[in-house]
């Protein structure tokens, strides 16, 4: 069983069904795939649940986070252009066979977008061609001395 964590995933597919129980919940089934770390290749799938306002609103944000930009739930363009943080949690499962312990599940538990990069101030175009310009031959000495290779270095 996977190990609960934060993994980096790729939407692969995606479902819209109902569950047979008296309300006949609706949900969005995504299968994700593990695309970083020793768990590479792992799939995994997240039910999203479409029966309230707010269950809807969550369950947009997270496939609007894994890329999709359709507009009903039959259109999946865009879903798995984009890669996810998945929340991994293990919970113990709903109704166990009567005298049977209750098995442990690995659950995909929050869909998360992947913090980018920001810089409060960054630079133009002009401002980094300046500052590569007046650094120039600091990086081609650099580059001379190896710079590619690996050291062993830590930077900071």
């Amino acid at each position: 069983m996977i190990a609960e964590g934060k993994y980096r995933a790729r939407a692969i597919g995606a479902q819209v069904g109902q569950l047979k129980n008296e309300k006949g919940t609706k949900f969005i089934r995504v299968m994700f795939e593990i695309t970083a770390g020793p768990e590479l290749g792992t799939r995994m799938d997240w039910d999203g649940w479409i029966n309230t306002p707010e269950n809807v609103e969550n369950t947009v944000k997270a496939l609007i986070a894994a890329g999709w930009r359709g507009n009903d739930f039959s259109d999946w363009t865009g879903l798995g252009e984009t890669r996810v943080q998945l929340t991994v949690t293990h919970e113990p499962e709903q109704n166990p066979e009567p005298g049977k312990p209750a098995r442990i599940f690995a659950k995909v538990k929050w869909v998360n977008k992947i913090k980018e990069l920001y810089v409060s101030n960054p630079l133009n175009k002009l401002e980094i061609e300046k500052i590569s310009q007046e650094f120039a031959h600091v990086i081609a000495a650099a580059r001379g001395k190896g710079a590619t290779e690996d050291t062993g270095a830590d930077f900071p």
